[in-house]
């Protein structure tokens, strides 16, 4: 489990919630998956994961996602895997789910208080699995907690 705090995952845009950086901007409802983005494996790395989660800001990985296994993120300390130390997000906020046979990344709001967002996209439908491309951001209950998904593949070959 990892705990992070508030203090580490405050990020203040500078930009508008529709521009990713200033060499990408995207209008309402079209998929940004920003190539540029790279991150930081270290202690998460593990040969059976199909990707990574991970922190937007400091591009670290905050857990493996493994094939067949939802990584629930959260306040609980008993039902989450990734927790947050923020009272913007739920007890149980969101899952991520890899479906093996389709080789596809799936985010998944779980009814939070404050919802789940893909980049440049509505709120997330509460408890439909929304399909989610490596390295689309997305977002926990705000702004604030920027989040995103390496290919564990790619991230073998190249990321650190």
């Amino acid at each position: 489990m990892l705990l992070l705090t508030s203090g580490l995952l405050l990020y203040i845009f500078k930009f508008s919630p529709q521009r990713l950086n200033s060499a990408i901007v995207a209008t309402p409802n079209e998929t940004v998956v920003n190539p540029n983005l790279s991150a930081e494996i270290g202690q998460f790395h593990n040969p059976q994961a199909a990707g990574y989660l991970v922190e937007l800001e400091s591009k670290q990985a905050l857990a493996a996602i493994l094939p067949g296994q939802p990584l629930i993120l959260g306040r609980s300390k008993s039902r989450c895997d990734v927790l947050f130390d923020d009272t913007a997000i739920s007890a149980t906020h969101a899952a991520i789910h890899f479906h093996r046979p389709s080789q596809q990344f799936f985010l998944q709001d779980l009814q939070s208080s404050n919802g789940s967002w893909l980049e440049n996209q509505a709120a997330l439908t509460p408890e439909v699995k929304s399909p989610i491309l490596p390295k689309q951001i997305f977002y926990l209950a705000g702004l604030q907690h920027g989040l995103f998904i390496v290919d564990a593949h790619e991230s073998a070959t190249n990321m650190t």
